[in-house]
């Protein structure tokens, strides 16, 4: 018998100005194919409010930043 457990968490978090964190932080990089790897690696830092729509999921409000994370357990 076979089980199957699907498990969904969809976490909707609206930042309102006030409570946005003033800096966002997030690792870039390129790939590059031909040395099937990360290269040019850099760490990004700036306001939270300059944010494009691109860094930002338009459903959820979630966006790239570190700070916007959380940890679930399962």
């Amino acid at each position: 018998m076979t089980t199957l457990l699907s498990l969904a968490v969809f976490l909707s978090i609206e930042l309102h100005d006030d409570l946005a964190p003033a800096t966002c932080t997030y690792a870039d990089w390129a790939w590059s194919a031909a040395e099937r790897r990360a290269v040019d690696i850099r760490e990004v830092e700036k306001p939270y409010s300059s944010l494009r729509d691109d860094e930002r999921d338009a459903l959820t409000g979630c966006s790239i930043c570190r700070e916007d994370q959380v940890v679930i357990a399962l």
